[in-house]
């Protein structure tokens, strides 16, 4: 039993920092694909981020909640 509770704890420690990191990230992402800011950037960075900050922002919100 106290096996389980440290498990447990040690998985709700995890994701909480997983959630804080992607919650960082997604504000980030999210304030670099405003407005004209992908038009000035690197293609290859400009695509990644395109193509990945609704994903990362969805992400973050699940695991927030």
């Amino acid at each position: 039993m106290k096996t389980a509770r440290r498990v447990f704890l040690i998985l709700t420690i995890v994701c909480g920092v997983i959630a804080v990191i992607l919650d960082v990230a997604a504000v980030c992402m999210q304030a670099l694909a405003a407005g004209e800011n992908l038009l000035t950037m690197d293609s290859h960075w400009g695509y990644l981020l395109a193509v990945s900050y609704r994903w990362v922002t969805l992400a973050a919100g699940i695991l927030t909640a």
